[in-house]
């Protein structure tokens, strides 16, 4: 029995990814382990833009940002661990700037549990912001989770931005539930 464990062991220890389309980038040609490498280089030097800037940052004009907007599948996986990691500030903003613009629902899904994660209001506030504008239906779920969880203490702020979310969707089963956020 211990054999078999022994055995089993390097294939639970998570060295080989489950997901077929990183397992394919991370133990497919060097062309793609580059790639991912290059993704995961780019998103360190954004990183340490957003950390080390002072003021607003145009990232539609950064050349990092760019460059993983044109490289587009390796981009998501690499951007995939990025915001499973999580991030705060000006960081986040960057990587909520780059999901936007990637649209791939692998990063959008995981916008939901940052906002559970998220330590500041103005990080809240920029999840929000995110979710309201993609209307996903996980999107939606986390608003509305976000209202129904609101306490008299949460920001008027963050309260009226998911609920300005929920409106935008013109559907009249979230009514109850911004009124009662009002």
């Amino acid at each position: 029995a211990l054999f078999c464990v022994c055995l089993a062991a390097p294939s639970a220890s998570g060295a080989e990814p489950k997901d077929p389309l990183l397992r394919a980038y991370t133990s497919g040609p060097g062309e793609q382990r580059d790639l991912l490498r290059e993704c995961d280089r780019r998103l360190r030097a954004i990183r340490f833009k957003a950390l080390s800037s002072s003021g607003e940052q145009d990232w539609g004009a950064d050349e990092d940002v760019r460059w993983l907007l044109a490289h587009r599948i390796p981009a998501v996986l690499a951007m995939e661990q990025e915001l499973q990691r999580g991030a705060t500030g000006r960081h986040l903003g960057a990587l909520l700037y780059l999901t936007q613009r990637l649209g791939h629902r692998r990063l959008t899904r995981e916008l939901p549990a940052l906002l559970s994660r998220a330590g500041t209001d103005e990080d809240r506030f920029q999840l929000l912001h995110v979710l309201a504008e993609l209307r996903s239906d996980e999107a939606l779920k986390a608003l509305g989770a976000f209202l129904r969880g609101a306490e008299s203490w949460t920001s008027e702020r963050l309260v009226c931005e998911a609920a300005r979310g929920l409106s935008l969707t013109g559907d009249e089963r979230y009514l109850p539930l911004i009124r009662a956020a009002g």
